[in-house]
């Protein structure tokens, strides 16, 4: 599955993508919009549009906008899933 991933945007896009949703879960849980014992990615729409992380949803510019829409879903899953893991490591 990553390999199809990475295909799809790349190693280095994957990695920003991720690095960024860490950086704006974090920077949500110090504002206090999102409580800071999240263990997985679907508890943090509790509390915010998680969906929103990591620029799925810019206008411009939108690094996901020459995907098709099942490839751009497919690469909102993956990372989705790898905040998950993320998250249940922190607690």
């Amino acid at each position: 599955m990553i390999r199809d991933i990475q295909m799809l945007i790349g190693y280095r896009q994957l990695e920003l993508t991720l690095c960024r949703m860490k950086f704006e879960i974090l920077q949500d849980m110090l504002d206090g919009r999102v409580h800071g014992q999240v263990s997985d990615f679907g508890t943090l729409h509790s509390f915010v549009d998680a969906n929103e992380y990591g620029g799925f949803c810019d206008d411009n510019p939108n690094p996901f906008n020459g995907l098709t829409n099942d490839e751009q879903i497919d690469v909102m899953n993956y990372c989705q899933t790898q905040i998950s893991e993320w998250l249940s490591k922190r607690n």
